[in-house]
């Protein structure tokens, strides 16, 4: 079973990624001055590769809210909302701040959910509902480190 933390909504929501992440080659790597991995030197690889480089190990971890094309079963067990986007971050007070930030930027025309369910264990979540001006860090940690919640935004 995986934790999976997503948001559903009947109207489209902005992507969002964090995480500075960038594709690099093996050229690109030794110009920037980037340690080689220790099983060969970046002269040895292909100049062509492609290396997923972040500029520090903290921004691994942070917000990447992505649109689902392909919905899962497990997630049409909880809602039937046209438009599901997998949250993807650590489980700390810094992603909550700023899944936190992203929400209140998004304008509701409707409702939205946040979800945090464990795949293939289709159970009762758990649902609390609040106002968008009354959200707040804590209460989006709250759903995202529990497992089966769900929060009504309005």
């Amino acid at each position: 079973m995986s934790k999976y933390i997503f948001i559903a909504s009947d109207f489209e929501i902005p992507e969002v990624d964090l995480t500075n992440e960038q594709i690099i080659t093996p050229i690109e790597a030794k110009l920037k001055g980037i340690k080689p991995p220790c099983f060969c030197s970046w002269d040895e690889l292909d100049p062509n590769s492609e290396i997923l480089y972040f500029e520090s190990e903290d921004d691994m971890y942070n917000l990447c809210v992505r649109k689902e094309e392909n919905i899962l079963d497990d997630v049409r067990f909880y809602t039937d909302k046209e438009f599901i986007y997998q949250v993807s971050c650590s489980l700390d007070n810094k992603r909550a701040k700023q899944l936190l930030d992203y929400i209140k930027d998004i304008k509701l025309i409707k409702p939205i959910e946040l979800y945090s369910i464990l795949l293939d264990e289709k159970v009762d979540v758990e649902y609390s509902t609040v106002f968008i001006d009354n959200l707040n860090e804590e209460i989006i940690l709250n759903i995202i480190k529990t497992y089966h919640s769900s929060l009504i935004i309005k």
